[in-house]
């Protein structure tokens, strides 16, 4: 309804959508917790499982508690995909997604053992640093288009604010990646 509202009026609209569905305790919606694989494990989604673990990044879980939180992560993962395929199908059905600047990202990943601890918060490890980082504009970024070189969600800010028109200002750490966007790459 904002965005219908905003459009008749000419408005610009800057909308932020924070989902937190991808974070412990892992508790995917019903019709979500068996895609990935049914599991034996202590650990059901019904109580606090993970209050125990969860401030003791080395407690030891076994393969089976791995897998289930696995799959549990992964079903979050699917619910999320699924909510943000049908808000991409609304704003498409109203025109708005051809006018618009869309990014998702994420804060950061989770570990599952795959160091020696789980969770996220206590190691640089690539698992929980290596997060996506998609825009979609159209007419602007080609589809498809995946940029080599390490980028930041410091670039966020000021990808925004060029995209947008807006000054950004020098004491922004990150660069506009409009420049990878549109095949002119910056040095560095």
């Amino acid at each position: 309804d904002l965005i219908t509202s905003a459009q008749k009026e000419g408005q610009p609209v800057f909308a932020f959508l924070h989902t937190y569905e991808i974070h412990s305790p892992y508790l995917p919606p019903v019709g979500y917790t068996e895609i990935f694989g049914r599991f034996e494990s202590d650990f059901h989604p019904d109580n606090e499982y993970l209050v125990p673990i969860m401030w003791n990044a080395r407690a030891h879980l076994d393969q089976g508690d791995i897998d289930f939180l696995n799959a549990m992560y992964d079903g979050c993962i699917r619910f999320t995909d699924d909510t943000l395929r049908e808000l991409f199908a609304t704003l498409k059905g109203t025109g708005f997604l051809d006018r618009c600047v869309v990014m998702v990202t994420s804060d950061h990943g989770e570990e599952f053992q795959e160091h020696g601890s789980w969770g996220h918060g206590h190691s640089v490890y690539q698992e929980l640093l290596g997060v996506p980082l998609l825009f979609r504009w159209h007419g602007v970024v080609p589809a498809n288009l995946r940029i080599g070189p390490v980028v930041s969600t410091l670039d966020i800010g000021p990808t925004v604010l060029e995209a947008t028109g807006v000054p950004v200002p020098d004491r922004f750490e990150g660069r506009s990646l409009l420049g990878f966007m549109r095949g002119d790459w910056p040095l560095g």
